[in-house]
């Protein structure tokens, strides 16, 4: 229903197009919409697992550094264990804000994405943007938030 609704809207909204396009974008949208939440929702499993094993090896390696079994120095050990901390803190704060947003629109998922978004946060870079990224669907393909 969320995807009948946004094309709906998608053909609504596009009001400077010929009316024989919007009534195609309107039949087709849907259509196309649900094989691309297919593929989606296929490949998820796979992703899951994928990064259940990561999490599971990272677990491991994080609780070796924080016990110190290497031969490091103090200096070292204590700079690892700083950036370990300070990085959980802030994936803590970046996840509790993106769950907040998520449960503000009216999102049921938000504790799934809250735990997502948490271990997403460890990988550099694209961490926090795939965490955004897989939300959108849920927010957007949602059919119990009302239109705008």
């Amino acid at each position: 229903k969320g995807v009948e609704n946004f094309a709906k809207w998608v053909s609504q909204a596009a009001t400077l197009l010929p009316q024989d396009l919007r009534d195609w974008i309107g039949q087709k949208l849907p259509e196309y919409a649900s094989e691309f939440l297919s593929a989606y929702a296929a490949a998820i499993p796979g992703f899951l697992s994928s990064i259940a094993v990561q999490l599971v090896f990272f677990l491991i390696y994080l609780g070796f550094w924080l016990c110190d079994p290497l031969p490091v120095s103090t200096e070292v050990s204590q700079l690892f264990k700083s950036y370990l901390f300070l990085k959980s803190v802030v994936s803590l704060l970046y996840a509790t804000l993106m769950a907040s947003l998520l449960w503000m629109l009216g999102c049921k998922l938000w504790v799934l994405f809250w735990v997502l978004t948490f271990v997403l946060n460890y990988i550099p870079e694209i961490g926090p943007i795939l965490a955004g990224v897989l939300s959108l669907p849920a927010v957007l393909f949602d059919s119990s938030i009302p239109d705008p």
